[in-house]
């Protein structure tokens, strides 16, 4: 093929791979498919023209991949390897696009060398160019896999039709509503001039630019996810499958990268009792397969029914797993699931919410124990790669779930998880007496699971999950609701509470909330690549409480998140503040609204050995404060884990946590991390 030229797409610089042969087989329904033999390039005609909205797909199979071409990518912020591939068709649809996706295999072993992903295209000439981008794993380098003489054995690409969306960033003519992230993302324009929303910093006149959300498979893990329990009635989750069918297309769009699921619904309501739930239907394969190849981590929720043996809610005994039966038959289960999803689904969670009351799902805590611990060897004899998750329990502001897990945090089954998972939040926040005690204490809650589980021999990560705060529309008795712009606020708040805290987290959606779906795609965008960390910075504000957060990123950035803590308001114009950060010099500070999706050049000082932002109005959601290009002065100390700061409420103190439960990142280290 003649004209290798670099092409970009969402602002990323796309290297091209010298394919050496091409050999395929593929039977396609509707299409034809040539195959050049000495050039990259696919002929593809159509017999009618694709369907717009509906992928179809083609799978070719590649040999001999060589010269790899290596470059960074400043999206992902790390080296990455690139092969370029092109595809002509005779007819598509005008708004077509396709993504690929590849996965490798080395030679003579079933272990792939690199990461799997989707890229979009963009069109050039007439064709499609296709970059798609290898991430090496265990940090193989371009000389190792090059130089050294190994090589690709195969490559299976997978080219995807479908309709290319549209960013519309415009608003209504009111300009009070958001773009909606099913218009989602390449259209966007980084560093499109903007109006303005709303004032980041008192007297700062510098104009804003917009803030592009990207897709999921364009970004590294950001430790946010969100869940689906309806893959055989995906009409029963509109939040998740805005069409009523089993499409990843939403999860993506939004940014998320994590992902907690299982083929059997776990609201009893909902359970379709005439599906067996031990295999596994062509369609749920290819949604996770799906999933995977654009970079989702997946938890498969092990969840059982025992659809075989008790055919109907009726019969099954509460508790559950009274019997070595029924425990059977659950480990039977266990070993089917985790060998079917071997190599494509990583965490497997041991139940969800045992801990409810009188329920069908529920189990006492000496049983759950029993559980885990006949259920750990199962999964990692399916899948010695498998990680394990526990806990899972209820609503945690109730005081059964609250005690129930402690009793799994003190119990000899921490060293054998890999993850300790709860359900925190249902609406909970200042505004509503009998949560805000709770809301307030939250922080030091989850300081104690945390220090609980280390002193019982975990090791692993936290994950807080289901968090949402219901609108009137959508309401689920007896939590609150809120206007979705007070939700996508505390949304917001919460997630970065949760990261702050250095605990992962999975927001359970709402449907049709354009403002909070954006916001949340903002975020995620935001978030990609971080790391928690807690960073010297003193807020000067008349103001209480004020909460705060940081984090690093691999380019040597810092984000420092701030805002009210107090009860969210539909309008808020916030409050003025100063933000000191000493012993760190930036030479850049950029303000970024996630909830309205701007970003915004601050007025800033470096003096004293230290960065200074004044008038900066803090609000009842988080602003972001990125610092780039920074330098360090020699008492600058920073420390990873978890940074999360309260100030101005009474019994809170502002500090995060000893310095012993945290690694220290000193400015010594400087150089790995800038």
């Amino acid at each position: 093929m003649a004209g290798h030229a670099a092409v970009k797409t969402l602002g990323l610089c796309l290297a091209v791979l010298a394919i050496a042969s091409w050999v395929a087989v593929c039977d396609t329904p509707g299409a034809t498919v040539d195959f050049g033999s000495d050039v990259d390039a696919v002929t593809v005609s159509w017999d009618s023209e694709p369907t717009e909205g509906v992928a179809t797909e083609i799978s070719v199979t590649v040999y001999a991949l060589a010269h790899l071409t290596q470059d960074y990518d400043p999206a992902r912020r790390r080296q990455v390897l690139s092969v370029r591939v092109v595809v002509r068709f005779d007819e598509a649809p005008s708004r077509s696009v396709f993504e690929g996706a590849m996965r490798t295999r080395q030679w003579g072993t079933d272990e792939g060398w690199f990461e799997e992903g989707w890229y979009e295209a963009v069109r050039e000439s007439g064709a499609w160019m296709a970059s798609i981008r290898l991430i090496p794993l265990r940090s193989m380098t371009h000389l190792a896999i090059c130089e050294r003489g190994y090589w690709v054995e195969s490559a299976i690409l997978a080219l995807r039709f479908g309709v290319a969306p549209s960013f519309a960033a415009e608003r209504s003519a009111t300009g009070d509503s958001p773009p909606s992230v099913a218009d989602a993302v390449p259209e966007c324009t980084p560093s499109e001039p903007i109006s303005c929303r709303t004032a980041i910093q008192r007297g700062n006149e510098t104009g804003c630019r917009k803030l592009c959300a990207l897709r999921s498979s364009l970004l590294d893990d950001n430790r946010i996810g969100t869940m689906t329990f309806a893959l055989r009635r995906p009409e029963y989750e509109p939040e998740i499958f805005p069409e009523g069918l089993l499409d990843e297309a939403h999860i993506l769009n939004l940014g998320f990268k994590r992902l907690r699921l299982s083929i059997n619904n776990l609201d009893p309501p909902k359970i379709d009792w005439s599906k067996p739930e031990t295999t596994v239907s062509s369609e749920h394969d290819h949604f996770v397969s799906a999933l995977v190849s654009q970079g989702i981590s997946m938890t498969y929720n092990l969840t059982f029914w025992d659809k075989e043996d008790a055919g109907g809610a009726a019969s099954l005994p509460s508790p559950r797993f009274q019997g070595d039966d029924e425990l059977e038959r659950y480990l039977d289960f266990v070993r089917r699931i985790v060998d079917h999803f071997k190599g494509r689904i990583s965490f497997y969670e041991v139940w969800n919410e045992p801990s409810i009351p009188d329920n069908i799902q529920t189990i006492r805590a000496t049983d759950y124990l029993r559980l885990v611990r006949e259920a750990v060897p199962v999964i990692r004899e399916a899948d010695s790669r498998a990680k394990v998750v526990v806990g899972g329990t209820h609503s945690l502001i109730d005081e059964a779930s609250h005690e129930y897990l402690f009793r799994i945090l003190r119990s000899d089954v921490m060293p054998l998880a890999d993850v300790v998972s709860w359900h925190p939040m249902y609406g909970s926040s200042p505004e509503h007496d009998w949560h805000r005690e709770y809301y307030d204490d939250y922080p030091n809650i989850v300081r104690s699971i945390k220090s609980t589980a280390w002193a019982h021999g975990f090791r692993g990560e936290f994950v807080a999950d289901e968090i949402h705060w219901n609108t009137p529309d959508v309401p689920e008795p007896p939590w609150p609701t809120y206007s979705e712009t007070e939700s996508a606020k505390y949304y917001l708040r919460s997630t970065l509470t949760h990261l702050g805290l250095d605990v992962a987290v999975t927001q359970l959606l709402l449907p049709n909330k354009s403002r909070l779906l954006s916001a949340l795609a903002n975020l995620n965008t935001v978030m990609s690549g971080h790391v928690s960390i807690d960073m010297p910075a003193t807020i000067d504000v008349d103001y209480g409480p004020i909460a705060s957060c940081a984090f690093r990123y691999p380019n040597g950035d810092r984000i420092l998140a701030v805002w009210t803590d107090g009860i969210a308001r539909d309008a808020d114009p916030g409050v003025p503040g100063t933000i000191t950060i000493p012993g760190l010099n930036a030479g850049s500070v950029i303000g970024i609204d996630v909830l309205y999706g701007f970003e915004q050049e601050l007025i800033f000082e470096t003096s004293g050995g230290g960065t200074v932002i004044r008038d900066l109005l803090i609000k009842d959601y988080p602003i972001l404060i990125r610092l780039s290009d920074a330098s360090f002065g020699p008492g600058y100390r920073e420390t990873v884990g978890d940074g999360f700061r309260r100030t101005g409420l009474q019994g809170t103190s502002s500090s995060s946590v000893p310095e012993d439960d945290k690694e220290e990142s000193s400015e010594q280290t400087s150089k790995e991390r800038d």
